[in-house]
């Protein structure tokens, strides 16, 4: 397994594998919602969802709209962050990686309160159109 924790690694090696991975991670799940999102979009704004003139959907149609604005900018940061982290490889003092450490948990607690307003609003969407099957 690739950055499997070798016994010969110091402390520094260990953050920078968990960082590496936990920006992989984010990577991977906000390209997936940004795709995700562009397909609800699509398919709100779709002949298959019957009534075009219900407040609901179209206010629906809207958040899914500006969360997936909002998610494209998160693409970005996490790009940004993975740049900026490279940093920690140069610091020679304890308060350099520890500015760099708590700038990882800050992206992580962002990321992670963005990704629970993903899933909410997905469970949203999901009761929504679940309601308009014909039975």
């Amino acid at each position: 397994m690739a950055n499997e924790i070798e016994k010969h690694y110091d402390d520094e090696d260990i953050q920078r594998i968990n960082l590496d991975r936990d920006i992989k991670l984010w990577k991977t799940e906000i390209d997936f919602l940004v795709e995700e999102l562009d397909f609800y979009v699509k398919f709100l704004e779709s002949a298959v969802v019957k009534d075009k003139n219900n407040q609901d959907l179209n206010q629906l149609h809207e958040k899914v709209e500006k969360l997936a604005d909002i998610t494209k900018e998160y693409s970005g940061k996490v790009i940004e962050f993975d740049h900026e982290a490279e940093g920690i490889i140069e610091c020679d003092d304890l308060s350099c990686e520890v500015f760099f450490l708590n700038a990882h948990l800050r992206m992580k607690d962002k990321l992670n309160e963005h990704l629970a307003v993903s899933r909410d609003l997905k469970t949203e969407i999901f009761r929504h159109l679940s309601s308009t099957f014909i039975k």
